[in-house]
């Protein structure tokens, strides 16, 4: 068994760091430092951000474009398809409006 002679009178344990804190010139320079590279970061964060909302704002708007070109060249395609459908169901009541008459006797003009 080791037997010391140093026993502890006071149960409690000694603090090894003091409860004041102290800023010297060093310290308060470092903390500038954080505090100005922390707004730096948070201002092109937000720059970053408003340049992204801008640039995807800008390819809706041209496809939003794309998209209206296409529309009206589709609406030119069905008007053109309709007037061709016109076209021939014009044609077919003609014809049907016609009457044929059959003759026997061709006669030829000459010049």
């Amino acid at each position: 068994m080791l037997i010391t002679n140093n026993i502890n009178q006071n149960p409690m344990r000694k603090r090894t760091i003091s409860p004041q804190i102290s800023f010297g010139p060093l310290t308060l320079r470092f903390i500038t430092i954080i505090i100005v590279a922390a707004l730096c970061i948070l201002y092109l964060a937000q720059s970053t951000q408003g340049a992204m909302q801008n640039y995807k704002l800008r390819e809706s708007e041209q496809i939003k474009q794309d998209l209206e070109r296409e529309n009206q060249r589709l609406e030119v395609d069905a008007v053109r398809l309709q007037a061709l459908k016109n076209i021939d169901v014009n044609k077919d009541k003609k014809d049907e409006e016609k009457e044929f008459i059959e003759t026997n006797h061709i006669e030829y003009i000459e010049e």
